[in-house]
């Protein structure tokens, strides 16, 4: 024979008497919808990260120390490194 759990245990294991009513339904919806959403630039992210992670570590390495150099001519001023 099943008996009733008390209400605070109900609350506790997230049971639910009632459905939601429309509003709580909408919000819901809207709070899902929104995750799904946030997972977009999340993912491109890890894409991001992850492509430039792979380069950095095949790029090919150089015997040289950083250089640089400033440039100055009549119209421009010009800085080059290489690091």
């Amino acid at each position: 024979m099943l008996t009733r759990l008390p209400q605070q245990s109900q609350r506790l294991l997230g049971i639910r008497q009632r459905p939601m009513g429309v509003r709580r339904q909408a919000i819901f919806d809207e709070a899902h919808s929104r995750a799904n959403l946030a997972t977009i630039p999340l993912g491109i992210g890890i894409v991001g990260l992850a492509a430039g992670v792979t380069l950095w570590l095949t790029a090919p390495s150089t015997k040289e120390g950083p250089v640089a150099g400033l440039w100055l001519t009549s119209n421009q001023l010009a800085l080059r490194g290489r690091f």
